[in-house]
């Protein structure tokens, strides 16, 4: 082969391969070009099971009300200052007795009041939110749990002070302030468990078969645990 026809086979070589290349070029242009926002895209909201709200009705509406007058009734006593000035008497007469609960006792008591309130205001205010009310009265049951606790561990302090007070009368009087104090956690502790009770039986009673199951379960196994 002659080198005029090598010079002209690789010309046309050439302009086969740029041929080829432009026309795949022009189908790339067609494609859509995908253009990028620096608005966050908003996805729908998923339904969770503490937003999920029920159509309002007059019943509901008036029984929830009912049941936040019920609580109106009784005020919480919020007596956790007593539990300071009672450490106080003790760190100042040189006592030997365990103050542990003492300690915690303010903090304890200001939760269980808030929350009891918080019960109060928001029965009305979530009167349509079952699963809501449901989450607040399993966090009722807990701090009525920790006030419960708290009050078994005055109880043990009044008795060691009324142990010490048959030898030394000078404890009576602390062993009085502290039998008062016991006497207003207890009061707090019932209160508290009142509105968890109110605030169950609302829910049970104003929705579906399943919140009125729920509560009828619960109130079954409180029943048993009364009666063993």
């Amino acid at each position: 082969m002659t080198t005029k026809k090598i010079i002209i086979l690789a010309i046309i070589f050439g302009l086969g391969i740029l041929f080829f290349w432009l026309a795949f070029r022009k189908k790339e242009s067609k494609k859509p070009i995908q253009t990028y926002s620096h608005t966050p895209s908003r996805s729908k909201p998923q339904p969770t099971t503490t937003t999920t709200e029920w159509r309002e009705t007059k019943q509901r509406r008036k029984a929830a009300s009912k049941a936040a007058t019920k609580m109106r009734k009784h005020r919480m006593n919020n007596k956790g200052s007593k539990a300071v000035q009672i450490r106080q008497v003790i760190n100042k007469q040189h006592i030997n007795v365990n103050i542990n609960a003492l300690n915690t006792a303010q903090d304890k008591i200001m939760r269980i009041c808030a929350h009891a309130e918080k019960i109060r205001d928001n029965i009305s205010r979530y009167r349509n939110n079952p699963n809501y009310l449901k989450q607040l009265y399993r966090e009722g049951v807990g701090v009525s749990d920790e006030a419960h606790k708290l009050r078994l561990e005055i109880k043990a302090l009044i008795d060691i002070l009324y142990q010490m007070g048959t030898t030394n009368h000078s404890i009576c009087a602390l062993h009085k302030q502290a039998n008062a104090f016991y006497q207003s956690v207890y009061e707090d502790e019932t209160e508290l468990n009142n509105r968890n009770r109110i605030l169950r039986t609302y829910i049970g009673r104003n929705f579906g078969p399943a919140e009125r199951k729920w509560n009828d379960d619960i109130e079954r196994r409180a029943m048993e645990k009364r009666a063993s």
